[in-house]
């Protein structure tokens, strides 16, 4: 659906880098298994505020993210850059901090 929906349905602005990260997530035509391990990765992440141990937190994402970069280049063989612009991804995700 296009943000002017959104805003006509009564949404406020604040909700519109959401509304844009959610419509740039659905134009990648991420398989099931892409959307779960990026979502683990998000959840479990070093860098949220509450960890207290870091590394193993690393240690526990890092097949995740491995796992994730293997399934990106038999998914989309094509698209050489697809597993980069994925994780940047995450990187909108932090910008949207408490929103998510």
């Amino acid at each position: 659906m296009e943000l002017q929906f959104y805003a006509h349905v009564g949404f406020s602005s604040a909700t519109e880098p959401t509304l844009k990260f959610i419509q740039g997530l659905n134009q990648m035509t991420l398989t099931r298994q892409e959307f779960a391990l990026l979502q683990a990765i998000t959840i479990i992440s070093p860098d949220r505020p509450d960890i207290m141990d870091r590394e193993a937190v690393e240690r526990i994402q890092k097949p995740m993210v491995e796992t994730l970069q293997s399934l990106t280049k038999i998914n989309h063989p094509d698209d050489k850059v697809f597993f980069a612009k994925l994780i940047m991804t995450l990187t909108n995700v932090r910008d949207l901090g408490p929103i998510i």
